[in-house]
C-alpha cells in the first residue's frame, strides 16, 4: 500500500467512519463513510465493497480503503456497533443507492 493510500485508510479510522450494523438475526454489514461523505456498504467476511475502486481492482487482488479501514478498526476496537432491524440490513444488502 502506498503512503497516500495508507493515510486515506488511517483517516477513515481516525474519523471513526466505520460502523457495524447488526440485525436481531445476527446478520451483519459494515458501513464506511468515505472521504466524500458517501456511504459504502461492505461485507467483511466476503471482502466485498460496493465502491468503484473495489469493482475495478478486485480481480487484481487489491482491497479498497473501505475494507482495509474495517480490518484495522476491528483490530483496535474502533468500530461503532449499532443494532438495526432486519429491514435495514436487507435494504443495505440490495446495494441500492436509496
Amino acid at each position: 500500500m502506498f503512503d497516500k493510500d495508507a493515510q486515506n485508510v488511517l483517516s477513515l479510522v481516525d474519523r471513526e467512519a466505520v460502523s457495524q450494523l447488526v440485525a436481531p438475526s445476527g446478520r451483519t454489514v459494515h458501513q464506511v463513510v468515505g472521504s466524500t461523505g458517501a456511504y459504502y456498504t461492505c461485507l467483511i467476511e466476503e471482502l466485498y465493497c460496493n465502491c468503484t475502486y473495489y469493482k475495478n481492482h478486485i480481480l487484481q487482488g487489491e482491497l479498497c480503503k473501505h475494507l482495509v479501514s474495517i480490518l484495522i478498526a476491528r483490530s483496535i476496537g474502533s468500530v461503532d456497533v449499532r443494532r438495526v432491524n432486519e429491514e435495514q440490513v436487507a435494504r443495505l444488502l440490495t446495494f441500492s443507492d436509496d
